[in-house]
């Protein structure tokens, strides 16, 4: 099985390599099977899709092999930016930018977007309370009034070096608590080895 396994990552890889178009036109994906992926990718964008339908348009920072396909779980517009100019293979042609995510405003004007996503940044990237502020202070700049922001991370040792709820920039939001059946607060915590913690703030 997992001789099998390995030889379909390769085909897609190769697949994926030689023709990217002809890749997502037969739906392939590299998706990670964890707890926390499967609750972004099946109930939070299926809330978004809900709330935003095909008018929204969604930031999602960070983009790579694993996330290649959620252009295609999204019926707004989506866009992507990544610090890596290796990972533009992995967005959505144009509305995809190069760049950082502590400078968002250098990159989008204000007001501009619905949803931010900034999941899997804090411990890969974005390691200080600094860069942390940073990174709010830009989400809350290009977000539209009363736009959503979520937020994910490792809540283990490991990846959390700093209290994110304790950035000077948190005032800018307030927490919200979108209605998903499963999600009562808005600090959510999908049981995994990891404690990946989904935070929801709204622009106020």
């Amino acid at each position: 099985m997992a001789e099998k396994n390995k030889a379909r990552c390769a085909v897609k890889r190769l697949l994926f390599s030689t023709s990217p178009w002809l890749a997502a036109r037969l739906g392939i994906k590299f998706e990670m099977s964890t707890a926390d992926r499967h609750f972004l990718e099946d109930q939070l964008f299926s809330y978004i899709n809900e709330q935003c339908g095909h008018e929204g348009n969604i930031l999602f920072i960070g983009i790579d092999r694993y996330n290649w396909h959620y252009p295609r779980l999204i019926q707004g517009k989506f866009h992507s930016i990544d610090l890596n100019p290796r990972n533009k293979r992995y967005g959505n042609g144009k509305t995809h930018t190069t760049g950082s995510a502590t400078e968002l405003t250098r990159y989008y004007p204000n007001n501009r977007f619905d949803v931010v996503i900034a999941n899997g940044l804090i411990g890969f990237g974005i390691d200080t309370l600094e860069d942390f502020g940073a990174l709010l202070y830009g989400c809350h700049a290009i977000l539209k009034t009363q736009g959503l922001l979520i937020i994910g991370y490792n809540d283990t040792p490991e990846r959390l070096s700093f209290d994110p709820k304790s950035a000077r920039h948190m005032q800018l939001f307030s927490k919200t608590i979108p209605t998903i059946p499963s999600v009562e607060h808005a600090c959510y915590r999908v049981e995994t080895e990891s404690n990946h913690t989904f935070l929801f703030l709204e622009k106020r």
